[in-house]
């Protein structure tokens, strides 16, 4: 290759090598040094399509005069490569680009794919690390940041953020009289309820064995809370049909704490909303219990 196609090639290389760079970042600036490392770059456009989304050079449109490479990921087309002419070369219009740039365009795309693969894996291991492998749920150490998140937006904003732990009862005996499939059924229908009574804005988060954690930010009062368990408690208490032939009536004892009411700390919090469940458990009157202020976290 020419020096204008290994200076494109080295470019894309230092993108892809760049620390902390996105995804999208590299394709929006691969499309532009595309055309400068062609025969006649005042006339030429590019464009990266992947998985249907383009990103393209602000003059892009589509021509007769077109070279394209496919963007192979673990052997599977995800997209594509290419450089247009908008008009016929001023030589070769037939065939108006160079075997060195066919080749230039063919490592573009394997380089690519291979950031590509990459990246998706490095998102993929980075997903593990902060949710759980069963309910794909958020762990306590993710909802922990989000919980610091939503303390700092309520304190800029003057409302206030409802933490609620939940742990389901008489799961023990589900799972030892119908065995870990059942119990990781109940868990994993049990999280989908908690998603469908709570806004995206909200995390839901398993925190432990049948222990969940909500985080509603941006309400304003404990009655805004106090209506989320309310809507909680209802759907966990539906039965869940296993197997289509068994039944299983399920319940759940929830305890809720309220920034700023009683804490500033998320740490304090949870232990907070955590403490009113053990207290609503143990009364059995009650299916949810709101933390005490007046104790001292």
């Amino acid at each position: 290759m020419a020096g204008k196609e290994l200076n494109c090639i080295y470019g894309i290389c230092n993108l892809i090598d760049t620390p902390g760079i996105f995804m999208e970042e590299i394709l929006q600036e691969t499309v532009q040094l595309l055309p400068s490392a062609l025969r006649y770059p005042s006339m030429a456009c590019a464009r990266i399509l992947l998985e249907g989304h383009p990103y393209e050079t602000a003059d892009y449109q589509e021509s007769k005069w077109r070279l394209e490479a496919d963007i192979k990921v673990k052997d599977n087309v995800s997209g594509i490569i290419e450089v247009n002419y908008r008009q016929e070369p001023p030589e070769d219009g037939d065939a108006p680009f160079l075997q060195e740039e066919v080749k230039m365009l063919d490592i573009a795309a394997n380089y690519l794919g291979l950031v590509i693969e990459r990246k998706r894996a490095e998102e993929e291991i980075a997903h593990l690390a902060t949710h759980d492998a069963l309910t794909d749920l958020p762990t306590l150490l993710l909802a922990r940041d989000r919980l610091g998140m939503a303390i700092s937006l309520a304190r800029r904003n003057k409302t206030a953020v409802a933490v609620m732990f939940l742990d389901l009862d008489g799961f023990k005996a589900i799972n030892e009289s119908l065995g870990h499939e059942a119990g990781d059924y109940i868990l994993i229908r049990t999280g989908q309820r908690l998603l469908a009574c709570v806004r995206e804005s909200d995390t839901v988060a398993r925190v432990g064995g049948d222990e969940f954690l909500i985080i509603a930010s941006g309400i304003h009062d404990l009655g805004n809370a106090e209506k989320i368990v309310e809507r909680v408690h209802a759907l966990i208490s539906q039965p869940i049909l296993f197997k289509r032939n068994r039944t299983i009536v399920g319940g759940a004892s929830i305890g809720i704490s309220l920034y700023p009411d009683d804490g500033a700390e998320m740490e304090a919090l949870i232990k907070r909303a955590e403490e009113a469940m053990h207290t609503a458990k143990k009364s059995g009157r009650k299916p949810f219990r709101i933390a005490d202020s007046s104790v001292s976290a």
